[in-house]
């Protein structure tokens, strides 16, 4: 009987197993069988990638002058793969430029998920979770998500997980009307405009935008003290919000009160 590399093998799922003749004999034919139907001849023999999980008892014999030695027997047991991965339901689909999406899928016990960008690349391993980059650039990233077994088998199919990254509008999108200099404890009336379809103005009294004071078109200050600067931003049909950095800066300023240096009397 022919000696065989190893009398065990294992694949996942989607692959095959390599079963080999050791040192095989160039004059020798070497005939594969699975259990007793005929396969293939050859050194070598591998194992169909259509294969169900399970055991399979595959053997070899050699063949001298039309004689078949007694079988040399393998055992090919093919293991599971998990499913594909399942996006949890609320991924985010569309983000920002210059922001950050934290993407999943659903956990399942005993598997880990690998993730890949459209290029094939692994960006993170092990992980339920992958964080994009906040530097992603406007457009549609697909990433991939693959399933691993504690068998270290992956699932061939992986699951593609979309992120669009939207425009952020300009400062120059914004165009504001009204008296942007008032006497002091006086308070000013300012209009945003925009080319921007369904546009949506919010205003805050500080530049890193945290301070919201406004949501609309028109804005009533509050009475007016000093010289105060106030930040637009727009959002609308596939625009974002403005950055801090570019948001359309107002400033108001305080005309100075009349003196009596200004006024001129006269006798009559």
């Amino acid at each position: 009987a022919p000696q065989v590399e190893a009398a065990t093998a294992n694949a996942c799922e989607g692959s095959s197993a390599l079963l080999s003749v050791k040192n095989p004999v160039p004059s020798t034919t070497y005939r594969w069988y699975l259990g007793n139907t005929y396969l293939a001849d050859g050194s070598t023999y591998a194992t169909p990638t259509t294969l169900a999980a399970g055991t399979y008892n595959y053997n070899v014999r050699a063949v001298v002058n039309g004689c078949d030695s007694a079988p040399t027997k393998v055992e090919v047991t093919i293991l599971p793969t998990p499913a594909p991965p399942v996006p949890v339901v609320g991924n985010p689909t569309n983000i920002c430029f210059g922001a950050s999406a934290t993407l999943a899928v659903e956990q399942v016990a005993g598997v880990t998920f690998n993730w890949y960008n459209a290029a094939g690349t692994l960006v993170a391993l092990n992980s339920a979770t992958y964080t994009t980059p906040a530097n992603l650039p406007v457009g549609v990233h697909n990433y991939f998500v693959e399933a691993v077994n504690a068998n270290t088998c992956a699932n061939p199919t992986r699951t593609q997980i979309t992120i669009t990254v939207g425009e952020r509008a300009v400062a120059t999108d914004i165009q504001v009307n009204g008296a942007t200099n008032v006497c002091a404890s006086t308070s000013a009336s300012l209009t945003a405009t925009s080319t921007i379809t369904n546009p949506i103005f919010r205003w805050y009294s500080d530049a890193a935008l945290t301070a919201l004071v406004h949501t609309g078109a028109t804005y009533n200050t509050p009475v007016i003290l000093a010289t105060t600067t106030y930040y637009v931003t727009v959002s609308g049909d596939g625009k974002c919000e403005n950055s801090a950095a570019d948001a359309k800066a107002v400033v108001i300023n305080i005309n100075p009160p009349a003196s009596s240096s200004d006024l001129m009397v006269s006798s009559s």
